[in-house]
């Protein structure tokens, strides 16, 4: 089994994440948590194989908590660090696309 921790501020992204890690069985979640310190809390009381946390977290951010890890040794982490492109960008980005009438039809 492989014993997971999670830390994001938002919400709906932990709602996420504990589905989706809950819904496999090959994964335990250990503890779900918004900020960067109560992960580190975390870290210290379970030991896990995975750690998930957000880049911009309360308390202490993404880069603080990995760098504490490092320099404790313990750093068997992950991150992937994609922002959430903000409505305005996905205006840029749908005004980039051909309009319909201008599609090839098959």
């Amino acid at each position: 089994m492989i014993d997971v921790v999670i830390a994001d501020q938002s919400p709906l992204v932990t709602r996420a994440m504990v589905q989706l890690f809950e819904d496999d069985e090959r994964f335990s979640l250990l503890a779900t948590t918004n900020d960067g310190e109560r992960f580190l809390e975390a870290a210290r009381r379970f030991p896990f194989t995975v750690g998930v946390i957000g880049w911009e977290t309360p308390y202490l951010n993404g880069r603080g908590v990995l760098e504490r890890l490092r320099g404790q040794g313990r750093l068997r982490l992950m991150y992937e660090a994609n922002p959430i492109p903000s409505p305005s960008s996905w205006n840029r980005r749908a005004r980039r696309l051909p309009p319909a009438s201008s599609a090839s039809s098959t």
